[in-house]
């Protein structure tokens, strides 16, 4: 799904890596990272015909890996707080922040180039 570009780097360029998310058109698709090392430059390239289902797959992927993660976490955090005393609603309104913030997020409805149309 992603394509791997390679090319010599220039004598002076400084040893860089980052992730760019930036459209090429000499590349055919968006540039998701740039790793510069002394020798060779390496590009991964997402092509435009494999983007949508790109987006799609970490629409999907992420926000399932982050409920997971949080249920466990709360899980963890709520075993060890009923041993101490009972869980009280304020704690149960800090365990459930992170989960709401972030699916609020997710949602493409709140999202801001939509609000910009």
């Amino acid at each position: 799904m992603v394509n791997v570009i390679q090319e010599k780097t220039p004598i002076v360029t400084p040893t860089d890596s980052s992730f760019l998310y930036s459209e090429s058109e000499e590349c055919g698709g968006q540039i998701v990272y740039k790793e510069v090392k002394p020798d060779v430059t390496t590009l991964y390239v997402i092509p435009d015909s494999h983007l949508k289902l790109y987006n799609y797959l970490n629409s999907i992927v992420l926000p399932i890996g982050f409920v997971f993660r949080w249920i466990a976490s709360t899980m963890l955090l709520r075993n060890i707080y009923q041993r101490i005393t009972k869980l009280p609603l304020s704690l149960w309104i800090i365990l459930f922040l992170p989960l709401v913030l972030y699916l609020i997020g997710k949602m493409p409805i709140f999202k801001a180039k939509d609000w910009q149309e």
